[in-house]
């Protein structure tokens, strides 16, 4: 029991520090507890959960892509540290959460306050340095906006929780005003649209909870609205760059804007087509990008596109690197967590439905 409490602690200092870009350190330390949790109790930790078989075909499919990628020695060393980390990140917290389910809340709210916390370093050296994109020193414009707009999510879900104090209300408030604008200043549009459709979605969600409650939560939850839009609608039109902020949101819909994700794209369907069933192996991309038939094109030229780890989309970039298997059973695993999460939620009742429409939302 000592070890699985140590376990507790490590996948809730693990989601503190997950959102500024350190949960490496984490991983590493959950890592060593499970493998003292196997000396111990002489058999692998690992607790049955309706994912098993989507997951072992998906790291069995990763092990066959690596040993018959042409780059065999970064592609079955990627396969082995991609078993290890869902393993770790997930075996561990789904066997967590099983034995507890206590836990969920405080899970969320610590993750929730991590990423204040690296929102406000972000602020910090966005000042600092000037601009022009809010990053973090692990965490890139994209990747920070990423793990930003979980966090705003999940901590305007926990704003709909009953709180102790108006305090504890007030400073939640202002967590996530912080987070949406730290969101809004990485530029990163992928991170936006994904922050629309998950408020959208626990919107929609948790559409009765706001509609049934006190006329106090709802003055509340007014305001809080209220001066988020304001928030979001001066930074766009009036402070902080608005003119490199409404290019950004023009941009999403041009064609001409995104050439050069577009270029991505193609190279990466042109890998996928060589390598159809279990593509070229996992972490190879940049190796093979731009792909030969594309090298021609001027956008091959350029340093930002020729030097590209990934495709910059997921679905595209697993059809590339573990081929059109390693995609389905991706997509699998995406479906079947899905329709998990809305069992949870279209079972449970009163606190408990706000949590897992929060959790199912981001």
């Amino acid at each position: 029991m000592g070890l699985h409490r140590v376990q507790e602690w490590l996948v809730l200092g693990t989601a503190a520090v997950f959102s500024a870009g350190h949960a490496a350190v984490g991983l590493v330390l959950l890592l060593a507890s499970v493998v003292a949790e196997a000396v111990v109790s002489r058999r692998i930790p690992w607790r049955r959960s309706a994912l098993d078989v989507y997951l072992l075909a998906f790291v069995g499919i990763l092990t066959v892509s690596g040993f018959l990628s042409p780059f065999q020695s970064v592609a079955m060393g990627s396969a082995a540290l991609a078993g290890l980390t869902i393993s770790v990140a997930y075996g561990i917290v789904y066997r967590t959460l099983s034995r507890d389910r206590g836990i969920i809340r405080p899970l969320l709210g610590i993750w929730f306050w991590g990423g204040v916390s690296a929102a406000a370093l972000a602020a910090y050296l966005f000042v600092v340095d000037g601009g022009p994109q809010a990053r973090l020193p692990a965490l890139g414009p994209n990747a920070l906006g990423s793990t930003l707009l979980i966090a705003l999510i999940l901590g305007t879900g926990l704003l709909l929780l009953p709180a102790k104090t108006s305090l504890r209300t007030a400073a939640g408030a202002a967590g996530v005003l912080l987070i949406l604008l730290m969101l809004v200043l990485t530029l990163s549009r992928g991170a936006w649209i994904g922050a629309g459709f998950g408020l959208a979605a626990l919107l929609l969600f948790s559409w009765r909870r706001l509609t049934q409650s006190s006329p106090r939560h709802r003055h509340t939850w007014v305001v809080v609205l209220a001066v988020v839009s304001v928030l979001a609608g001066s930074i766009s039109l009036l402070g902080g760059e608005p003119a490199v902020l409404q290019k950004k949101v023009l941009s999403i819909i041009n064609p001409w804007r995104n050439r050069e994700r577009l270029f991505i794209a193609r190279s990466a369907l042109a890998i996928a087509a060589d390598h159809p069933l279990v593509g070229s192996g996992l972490n190879t991309f940049f190796l093979i990008h731009p792909h030969p038939s594309l090298r021609a094109d001027a956008l091959a030229s350029k340093p930002k596109t020729r030097v590209q780890s990934f495709a910059h989309n997921i679905f595209l970039n697993m059809a590339a690197e573990v081929g059109l298997l390693g995609l389905a059973v991706f997509v699998a695993v995406l479906i079947r967590g899905a329709a998990a999460g809305w069992r949870w939620y279209a079972a449970a009742a009163g606190i408990d439905r706000t949590v897992s429409a929060t959790v199912l939302a981001a």
